[in-house]
C-alpha cells in the first residue's frame, strides 16, 4: 500500500499511530525525533508518506523543519501534519506544498481515511 514515515515524540501516540498504519497494510517506519528521521532520509529509503507531530518540544528541530527538508530530499513527498496544539494561519503558510492536516486526538478511521486521501489526491502530482 505505501511506506509511511511516523515521526512522534510521545510514545503513546507513535505506537498508536504505527499500530493503526501496520494495521491497514502500510508499511511503518516509526521514529521518535526529527534526527532519527533526517537518519532514514538520508539513507534514501523510499517512503511514500511523511506522518509528523508539528510541535516536538524534544527535538531541536520540529515537524515543519523535518518536512521542509524532507521535501528537499524527496521533492514529491506529501506530508500529513499532526497535533493537539491549534495552527495559526501564520504556521500553515510554513507548511510544504503537498500536505494535509490531522488535530489530535484522532480515531483510528480518522488516521487511516486522511492518509487514503493524501494518497489518492498527490498520487501522480
Amino acid at each position: 500500500m505505501g511506506v509511511v514515515l511516523v515521526v512522534e515524540e510521545v510514545d503513546r501516540d507513535r505506537l498508536l499511530g504505527t499500530s493503526i498504519l501496520e494495521q491497514a497494510g502500510y508499511q511503518v517506519l516509526p521514529v521518535a525525533s526529527a534526527e532519527q528521521a533526517f537518519d532514514v532520509l538520508n539513507m534514501r529509503t523510499p517512503i511514500d508518506l511523511l506522518f509528523t507531530e508539528i510541535t516536538m518540544r524534544s527535538d531541536t528541530h520540529g515537524g515543519l523543519a523535518l518536512a521542509r527538508t524532507a521535501v528537499q530530499i524527496q521533492p514529491t513527498l506529501p506530508v500529513l501534519y499532526t497535533t493537539g496544539q491549534g495552527v495559526s494561519v501564520e504556521m500553515r503558510t510554513l507548511f510544504v506544498p503537498r500536505f494535509a492536516f490531522l488535530g489530535k486526538p484522532y480515531r483510528p478511521r480518522d488516521l487511516t481515511q486522511a492518509v487514503a486521501n493524501v494518497f489518492t489526491i498527490f498520487r501522480g502530482l
